[in-house]
């Protein structure tokens, strides 16, 4: 899984924005706002809570504390 995660770190904003012909202040906003959701603070606390699945969420669809994840 840390493969993944590393992989996954290094498509920036400017990447994604070109690949799917938004602008980089578009996928910065969504980005921010799935951070806050999750209640993950960095990307690759997305990233790992994503690879983790479900079991990482509570039933609010928020991340789970560090206590209390498997």
């Amino acid at each position: 899984a840390d493969d993944e995660i590393g992989t996954l770190n290094h498509i920036t904003p400017e990447t994604i924005a070109g690949r799917h012909a938004i602008s980089e202040g578009t996928v910065r906003q969504h980005l921010k706002s799935i951070l806050a959701k999750t209640e993950t603070h960095r990307q690759s606390d997305l990233v790992r809570l994503v690879l983790r699945g479900p079991a990482g969420l509570d039933s609010g669809g928020h991340a789970k504390a560090a206590a209390q994840r498997p």
